[in-house]
């Protein structure tokens, strides 16, 4: 287990002990305390936030076993403690055999704001609008995600929606990205490259949520987790630690810059 960085910074103020100090540029609670500063504070915090992450990955010691997501990235889950987390996603381009499958279209929802600076590559975010239809009118049902036990538990819910795509927004190495807990959406990397991201989650204690078929008969219920292979968890850390670290981009996470 790799040691926990001191979590009272986010409440500390001036009264945190000499080591919290010491740890108050770089460790993940100082910047998950930011994220709802001014753009330029929570940029800034979570670029300090990348540079702890990036030293847990490059010790075999303290890097945690990497988990496969159907969204089709590997998943370093960092840091767990109770209403936040921090982990460090890669997508390896040419790596989709290793992808579980997908019990629901890749629109979701979390149920956490999540605040991410990106490492390497670019990651597109497309934003979708959902509204409230009858089933004959709808494009999808909605389907909670309960996690327990190292596995998800795919529930199909009464709600039926009709989702309408709004904008992409893009955002490449060096710079943050912000989506709020509840917002639909799905992540898009440029085909054939590579990206990765590190994540700060701040929970607000809902349910991830996912856009899924209108007829729920075939949900496969509870999904396992699965662990990457020791040698793909290897290259994607290697990947990401082989790449200068990106400076912080001009743009603020209030500034997002969309596709054209």
């Amino acid at each position: 287990m790799h040691p926990t960085p001191d979590l009272s910074l986010s409440a500390a103020g001036g009264g945190a002990s000499p080591h919290a100090a010491s740890q108050a540029d770089s460790s993940p609670a100082a910047a998950h305390a930011a994220s709802h500063a001014p753009g330029p504070a929570a940029a800034a915090h979570v670029a300090r936030t990348a540079v702890w992450a990036l030293g847990v990955l490059a010790d075999p010691g303290r890097r945690p076993p990497a988990v496969l997501h159907p969204l089709g990235f590997l998943c370093f889950p960092l840091l767990r403690a109770p209403g936040v987390g921090v982990c460090v996603h890669v997508w390896l381009p040419g790596r989709s055999e290793f992808t579980p499958p997908l019990a629901t279209s890749p629109i979701h929802a979390h149920s956490w704001d999540l605040v991410s600076f990106v490492l390497l590559g670019r990651i597109g975010n497309e934003v979708v609008r959902t509204e409230p239809a009858e089933p004959d009118a709808a494009t999808h049902r909605i389907y909670e995600i309960r996690s327990a036990g190292g596995a998800d538990e795919v529930v199909p819910t009464g709600h039926c929606v009709r989702c309408v795509r709004e904008e992409i927004r893009y955002t490449g190495a060096g710079g943050v990205y912000r989506l709020p807990d509840g917002e639909f959406h799905s992540s898009v990397v440029d085909e054939g490259s590579g990206a990765a991201t590190v994540l700060l989650a701040d929970s607000r204690g809902g349910r991830d949520r996912a856009l899924g078929p209108l007829r729920p008969s075939g949900a496969p219920g509870r999904v396992p987790r699965r662990h990457a292979p020791a040698a793909l968890a290897k290259l994607a850390a290697q990947t990401v630690l082989a790449v200068p670290f990106p400076a912080p981009a001009a743009r603020t996470p209030e500034e997002p810059w969309r596709s054209r």
